[in-house]
């Protein structure tokens, strides 16, 4: 088993299963000027580009939880697999 992590503000961990999965984070804001109390939004897209599936990946983006609220929406997601 390998676990893999991506750091960008953003962790993902993953399994994976036979082969080795590669994965690769796209973290995208949606607007590009931000102001004062006014909602940011945040896509988060991951790719497998590796030859083995990634299994139980965790994927957390990390803000400074006394800066930004999340009231839309968690900032972590749990998928079951991603693959090759």
């Amino acid at each position: 088993m390998m676990r893999s992590v991506i750091l960008l503000g953003l962790v993902i961990l993953g399994v994976c299963a036979s082969g080795t999965a590669h994965l690769i984070a796209q973290k995208r804001f949606e607007r590009l000027l931000f102001a004062l109390g006014k909602p940011v939004e945040i896509s988060i897209r991951v790719f497998n580009v590796g030859d083995g599936d990634a299994l139980d990946v965790q994927i957390t983006d990390n803000w400074p939880k006394d800066s930004f609220t999340f009231p839309n929406g968690p900032n972590e997601a749990f998928v079951e697999a991603i693959p090759a």
